[in-house]
């Protein structure tokens, strides 16, 4: 039985078990001020740069150096490490802060902006400006980690780097919250995954050269903002609710695919593996099926021509049987997917684990997956046609 009971967020109030966070983080020695509507994004690649417009322009570097400290505002709370709320994990590449007592504070008068800070620091914050505090948020869990890089100007450094922080923050993000999962007490609930941080959490960014600037807020792409829908669907409402109740006829393989994609983007190198290889081997027992039927296969027979038939056998036999291993873009395609069901094996019968995709081994196979399955609908339909 439910009932109505009206309650309070309450925040832990005991002491930092270490208090060099706060002096290892802006985010955590500082309130930042937020204009709630404004947003950073990579605009279009025709429109023309005004350098009167870049980002923090009064901060220069430090001996050629600027600092660039960015916090990820996760959707959930991670755990509290015993009972801390603020942590640092140490990968081998970098360190990274986590604070599960951030908060959106708004003040008296600021209608359309907050600050983003500390939770300890908001009676600090109201006296200085005089101000009460209308409204306070917490913010989930924030991961906070520092970037050095060799710029003139922190609108290069943005520029020049940011699609890269944002991929090593999938990857070690998604890679620290396998860590936290796998450790978890027996008595805790089960963490979500948090995919692609670049489209569905905000992202703050500060900047520290000869200054320290403001915080922006910033985005994947401007029209990744959240009160925006980036992309579209255009097939009838009547199509997605058939897919809903299990009454459509779906491209499995497809499906598969499109999460094999999704785990990529989010930094699980080793899943997006493991999917597009089961995304693969539905598209070629698809295609030998059909093919199969064409020869005269019966009903009854289909179950046992897959019988102990390996991914390896099936790319084989459409390789050789089927398909044109003298085309060199067909023999590029089955190389990388070669490549990409021997890494598979590593991970299902050594036990390898993937974190890092340097040779882009997974990347290049989830596109020649998307690349074979082309040329399997044109020779279905050359099969059709004869």
């Amino acid at each position: 039985m439910f009932n109505y009971l009206p309650i309070k967020q309450t925040v832990p109030t005991s002491t930092p078990e270490s208090k060099d966070l706060f002096t290892k983080s802006l985010f955590l020695s500082h309130a930042f001020l937020i204009k709630r509507d404004q947003i950073v994004g990579k605009i279009e690649s025709n429109l023309k740069r005004r350098k009167e417009l870049d980002i923090w322009i009064d901060v220069g570097p430090v001996d050629g150096e600027l600092e660039f400290e960015v916090a990820v505002q996760l959707p959930f709370f991670l755990p509290t490490y015993r009972e801390a709320d603020e942590y640092e994990i140490k990968l081998q590449s970098a360190s990274y802060i986590i604070c599960n007592r951030c908060c959106e504070v708004m003040l008296e008068g600021h209608k359309e902006e907050y600050f983003l800070m500390h939770y300890f620091a908001q009676s600090d914050l109201a006296r200085k400006h005089g101000k009460k505090i209308n409204q306070l948020v917490m913010t989930r869990s924030v991961i906070i980690r520092s970037f050095t890089v060799s710029a003139e100007t922190a609108s290069m450094a943005i520029e020049d780097n940011f699609e890269e922080w944002l991929n090593t923050l999938n990857k070690d993000i998604r890679l620290i919250i396998d860590g936290l999962r796998y450790h978890l007490d027996d008595d805790s609930q089960e963490l979500p995954d948090c995919n692609n941080i670049g489209r569905f959490c905000p992202i703050y960014i500060v900047c520290k050269g000869d200054k320290i600037s403001s915080a922006l807020k910033f985005a994947a792409h401007v029209r990744a903002a959240q009160i925006m829908s980036f992309s579209k669907f255009s097939c009838d409402l009547a199509e997605i609710e058939a897919f809903c109740n299990g009454t459509k006829a779906i491209d499995t393989s497809k499906l598969i695919l499109g999460k094999a994609d999704l785990l990529y983007r989010s930094g699980d190198i080793m899943g997006a593996c493991i999917l597009a290889c089961i995304g693969c081997e539905t598209s070629l027992q698809t295609f030998i099926l059909y093919q199969l039927k064409q020869k005269g296969l019966s009903g009854t027979k289909e179950k046992d021509a897959f019988n102990n038939l390996s991914f390896s056998q099936m790319l084989n036999f459409v390789s050789y049987f089927v398909l044109d291993m003298k085309n060199s873009d067909t023999k590029h395609i089955i190389g990388k997917l070669n490549a990409l069901r021997k890494l598979r094996n590593d991970v299902i019968h050594e036990g390898r684990r993937i974190i890092e995709d340097p040779e882009e081994t997974v990347k290049l196979g989830i596109k020649a997956v998307k690349d074979l399955q082309e040329l399997i609908l044109t020779q279905n339909s050359s099969s059709a046609g004869t």
